[in-house]
């Protein structure tokens, strides 16, 4: 974004030290920028570059929980800057630093995790905006777009997108573009909901984005002072730059070029020195259509001669949310819950010990794990880039260098500051993912750094609008790593810290907990299915957590046939669940669908009621006579509403898997609930028959009764499982029942399901 800016600028300019563009006055003194002097004579509209709070006119703020929202804002902020705009990037969670008074516009982008919640660096912000003590008029100096980051898959799709965008305006903020919520604003444009499950992000993002661009140049947004250093007058003798040969000349006759691919321009590249090179991204454009903005490089990897501090597994946070709730936990025991004739289905349950932290959970929480890529994978790929892996370094900003971005307070990506001395080794293996299928700015990252002309030429094109289809055949159904791609382009040689810059953070991996802490408050235990899959073209993918911790404990058990093995130590912490929780009274009918690991929150469900059921069981036998009546050698009579007060409400639970004989998972522990009557089971088995069963079978054949129990005011449905389908199925087939068994036509059926879901009657944990 700098390097375009200053194209823009060189065109005004015919030399260093002449006039800096008609109506501008006098030259520029020798030794003075081209934006001091704009300064000195005074920017477009009067404006100056900073706030009285040391922040930009524009300020872009993001809640992100796996990088992409973070990445975005990080895109526009820069975006603004080279396009001449003061322009400050923060986290949510930094927005005190923002002074409420000053006329600014604001530009939130924010993601959806768990069941419609904000990511937990917007937590704070978000209960901030909340407040309801605060005056209609406290953000009224306020200009605001919100872009929300969402997954139709989930029933909340951009829930902390539309929150935001609404009490923005509540707060008095005026509402520049189209937001997620739908409403227009003072410019409309292009909606503000970005669903990554329909044609993914970018089909949103983007023409939102420059909708808003047009907008803020519109208010002079776009026309503040920025500070450049000053480049060499042309005379001065500046050595070549060797682009690749994509950029420079290449298709000189075809059609697609366009009439500034002679000019020359001036940049500076990595080293700091001036290179005068031909071309540019009009004639990129030209070629490929729309592409990715070039990565201009923020990040600086120094040599540290401190020791690193990496040596034990709760030394170094991994990831970027909340490191200082991070807790080593010993695994205690793992088991397969599959049998061998489940063939390519591994379900394995983990155990941990919890008992040095200082947090408690319930059930329906979630317990988060931070994971780490394989040591011999990222061995291989810094070598590939000419690195040292031992090599110990300390992460900064390349603030001062023409490639940091203007005003930008987070020029260093979140989840890779504050990590003091570091080896490239455990960098890469703990903070960055290097699994993920490429975005399209890595692939563009990636041709701007290969020596091979057709090479370059395939990444533009994969990078590209034009190359949207190959995109989706070669990059999102294949899902090749990256050290895959550098290995099928071997001039590709992209600097290090550039890479950082643009792949995503190594996320935590959240696993639903299937045990209660009435049972072993020491203990949590888990299940993950082994995730492997094949590609179309028939090439095996492998989930990374999943098979990180299989590994772990398959060593593990081949280690213990030895003495003094100890077991792995994870990193762990929780991450409660605000809805998909058991209702406080337990007199409460809960139904319950899970099928396969879905089931195991509700493991911990059944653990967690039939546990105080037995303890208010024990307590009752213990008060003798006074559960008949008689205390202290005196008759009493107890209120019937005593008494229902502490039954036990129905636990009806409609589980699913292949087979009774493979993959029934906790297979002993339900039927033996079954048999004591303390809960209805019902088992779909896809695989028993040639004709498929699934849970929304069961729920089908068992419908008049269970609508029943649905239409009781205090009862309450939990799904937990596949999002993609299973969900959908299961709502379908909700809606499909009432309108048989509940006498209501299917409008009003739908109607009543949308209104549990809002009210909280009908939770989902669900995943795609």
């Amino acid at each position: 974004p700098w390097v375009q800016h200053l194209y823009s600028v060189l065109e005004k300019v015919q030399a260093i030290g002449q006039k800096a563009g008609e109506g501008q006055g006098q030259p520029a003194p020798a030794g003075q920028s081209v934006s001091e002097e704009r300064m000195t004579n005074g920017a477009a509209g009067g404006q100056t570059c900073d706030l009285s709070d040391g922040l930009g006119r524009v300020v872009v703020l993001f809640g992100s929980q796996t990088g992409n929202a973070e990445a975005i804002a990080g895109r526009i902020s820069k975006d603004i800057s080279s396009k001449g705009g003061s322009c400050s990037l923060l986290c949510m969670k930094d927005y005190e630093k923002i002074d409420l008074t000053l006329e600014r516009a604001v530009i939130a982008v924010v993601s959806t995790t768990g069941q419609g919640d904000a990511p937990e660096n917007a937590s704070k912000f978000f209960r901030f905006v909340k407040g309801r003590t605060h005056p209609k008029t406290l953000l009224g100096a306020w200009r605001f777009a919100v872009l929300g980051l969402g997954d139709t898959n989930y029933d909340q799709f951009c829930k902390p997108g539309k929150v935001l965008d609404k009490r923005l305006e509540e707060l008095g903020a005026r509402r520049l573009v189209t937001g997620p919520s739908g409403a227009a604003g003072e410019h409309g444009g292009p909606g503000g909901a970005a669903d990554e499950a329909e044609g993914g992000l970018e089909a949103t993002v983007e023409p939102w984005v420059q909708h808003l661009y047009k907008v803020l140049d519109s208010h002079g947004w776009l026309q503040s002072a920025v500070s450049f250093p000053s480049p060499p007058a042309p005379s001065q003798a500046v050595p070549e730059l060797l682009l690749p040969p994509a950029q420079v000349g290449k298709d000189s006759e075809s059609a697609n070029e366009v009439p500034d691919k002679d000019k020359v321009h001036l940049i500076q590249d990595i080293a700091g020195g001036w290179k005068e090179v031909k071309g540019g991204e009009a004639l990129l454009k030209g070629k490929y259509g729309v592409l990715p903005r070039p990565t201009a490089l923020n990040l600086s990897i120094e040599d540290s001669i401190e020791d690193s501090s990496e040596g034990s597994s709760q030394s170094l946070s991994f990831g970027a949310s909340q490191p200082e709730r991070r807790y080593p936990a010993r695994v205690t025991s793992w088991r397969y819950l599959t049998t061998e004739q489940s063939g390519d289905r591994i379900v394995v349950e983990l155990e941990l010990d919890i008992s040095n932290v200082d947090w408690t959970y319930a059930p329906g929480d979630s317990i988060g794990i931070d994971c780490c890529n394989d040591e011999e994978v990222v061995r291989k790929l810094l070598a590939r880039l000419g690195e040292d892996p031992d090599r110990v370094v300390k992460i900064s900003s390349s603030a001062g260098g023409p490639s940091a971005a203007p005003s930008s307070t987070a020029a260093v990506p979140q989840h890779l500051e504050g990590l003091g001395s570091i080896s490239l080794l455990r960098l890469v293996q703990r903070m960055v993912d290097i699994r993920s299928i490429p975005k399209k700015a890595v692939l563009r990252l990636m041709a701007d750094h290969c020596a091979d002309a057709a090479e370059a030429d395939d990444l533009y094109l994969l990078s590209s609008i034009k190359g949207k289809d190959r995109f989706k055949q070669e990059i999102e159904l294949e899902c090749p790593t990256i050290d895959e791609i550098l290995e099928r382009y071997p001039s590709c040689k992209p600097p290090l810290a550039l890479l950082l810059q643009v792949l995503p953070a190594l996320s935590p991996r959240f696993y639903s907990i299937a045990s209660s802490p009435l049972v072993q408050p020491s203990r949590v235990r888990f299940a993950f299915s082994v995730v492997r899959w094949k590609t179309p073209k028939g090439v095996e993918r492998k989930g990374l957590c999943t098979n990180w911790l299989h590994l772990l404990c398959t060593e593990w058990y081949s280690k213990s046939q030895m003495e003094g093995a100890s077991s792995p130590v994870l990193n762990v912490f929780i991450a409660p669940s605000k809805e998909f929780k058991l209702p406080e009274d337990s007199s409460c009918p809960i139904i319950m669908v899970g099928p396969g690991t879905g089931v195991a929150p509700f493991v911990g469900f059944l653990q967690h009621r039939n546990t105080l059921a037995e303890e208010r069981k024990a307590e009752q036998q213990s008060m003798g006579d006074r559960c008949l009546g008689r205390w202290r050698g005196m008759m009493m009579e107890l209120e019937d509403e005593t008494v229902e007060a502490a039954a036990q409400g129905l636990m009806w639970l409609f589980f699913g898997c292949r087979h009774p004989d493979h993959d029934y998972l906790y297979k002993q522990e339900l039927e033996r609930l079954q048999r004591e009557e303390a809960m209805l089971l019902s088992v779909a088995f896809s695989r028993l028959s040639d004709k498929k069963v699934y849970v929304q079978h069961k729920m089908e054949e068992a419908g008049e009764e269970l609508v029943k129990l649905l239409l009781r005011p205090d009862s309450l449905l939990y799904v937990c499982g596949d999002g993609a389908h299973m969900a959908k199925d299961v709502r379908s087939t909700v809606v499909k029942l009432l309108a048989k068994h509940g006498e209501m036509e299917a409008a009003e059926a739908e109607k009543l399901v949308t209104g549990w879901m809002h009210k909280g009657k009908y939770l989902q944990d669900i995943w795609s």
